[in-house]
């Protein structure tokens, strides 16, 4: 019952609820939780709010509408630095794929938010690279079974080149790869990628994936 709470947006990049409960948050996810508490699809109780691992959202979305949000690596897990991302500095590079989460502890938070929400589309993003969870084929499946609707990838395009991650991303309906630069100096000033990446790989790789895919497709420039 959202009126047993008190919601105040203060100068500083939190929330601020009552029965000293406060959840703080960076400045981009403050405005979708806001927009999940209108909604009222975040569960509220007698003592807070409840708390999803890897699920984040409902974001409201220009391209994607209501656009749930699924989060498969640690937080900054990446083989980029952007200059741009805001999710921030990237802490430690990865360039390996790994489970990196709890598939069913995942599944179980999407079976629960669908509950009360059903988003235009499931989006895996997040604080890191997607690709680099090697079961993304296996969760996208998994997610099938439980939720009618669009899923979408947004990617960096750097595993492109790896033909199991293009099989995976068939999976899926929609991918979002990003381009941002073709020349290495440019690349290497704008994304900052771990030691022996290079703008050809994601050349390379988008070619063969916007040669093969039989998918949607938004490129990023």
């Amino acid at each position: 019952n959202l009126r047993k709470y008190s919601l105040k947006i203060i100068k500083e990049p939190l929330i601020e609820i009552s029965e000293n409960k406060t959840v703080r948050h960076n400045p981009l996810k403050l405005a979708s939780t806001i927009y999940s508490l209108v909604l009222g699809k975040i569960k509220l109780w007698n003592r807070g709010i409840k708390v999803y691992k890897y699920i984040f959202g409902p974001v409201p979305s220009r391209r994607l509408g209501v656009s749930l949000g699924v989060d498969l690596v640690m937080s900054k897990t990446c083989n980029l630095n952007c200059i741009y991302c805001e999710c921030g500095s990237t802490t430690k590079f990865y360039n390996r794929r790994d489970s990196y989460i709890n598939i069913d502890r995942l599944i179980e938070e999407v079976k629960d938010i669908l509950q009360n929400l059903t988003p235009d589309y499931i989006t895996f993003s997040g604080s890191g690279e997607p690709t680099l969870n090697k079961d993304i084929g296996i969760i996208i499946k998994k997610i099938r079974k439980i939720y009618s609707g669009k899923i979408a990838v947004i990617t960096n395009s750097t595993l492109l080149n790896d033909s199991y991650v293009r099989e995976a991303l068939e999976e899926a309906d929609l991918i979002i790869p990003s381009l941002d630069a073709i020349s290495e100096d440019i690349f290497e000033k704008i994304n900052r990628p771990i030691e022996g990446l290079h703008a050809k790989n994601i050349l390379d790789g988008m070619t063969k994936f916007l040669s093969e895919t039989k998918k949607e497709v938004y490129l990023e420039i």
